[in-house]
């Protein structure tokens, strides 16, 4: 009885562990945006939609919160380097990261930000 409850143990576990896993959005399934997209209005509000903000609220960097996103993002290169094009974070698509739970339409959001020059607008 005792291996037995071992062994559906462990399957659960497994089963579990493997439905974590994490997929990136492919760059050429992001939809497009050709307006102008707002850091406040757009970018922001994700953050906390999308729970981020859960863990990232000022225990754990970067702090995501709103009034605080902007300057923890863009104040620290290893998330977003306004000098380089080639350091930016991609946010949209963080690689062997975490989870994530935003749709592609976020996502693209966050990319067109980034791409318009990350503004804090």
């Amino acid at each position: 009885m005792k291996k037995s409850f071992i062994h559906i143990f462990l399957l659960t576990a497994v089963l579990f562990l493997w439905g974590c896993e994490y997929t990136a959005f492919e760059a050429e399934a992001l939809p497009e945006v050709s307006e102008e997209v707002s850091f406040a209005n757009d970018v922001e509000p994700i953050f906390n939609d999308a729970g981020c903000t859960d863990c990232h609220n000022g225990g754990q960097s970067p702090n995501l919160t709103t009034g605080n996103a902007y300057n923890s993002l863009t104040g620290n290169a290893e998330y977003i380097d306004l000098n380089s094009d080639d350091n930016i974070y991609n946010v949209a698509a963080p690689e062997n990261s975490h989870y994530k739970n935003y749709t592609a339409e976020q996502a693209a959001l966050v990319q067109a930000w980034l791409e318009q020059g990350a503004p804090n607008n």
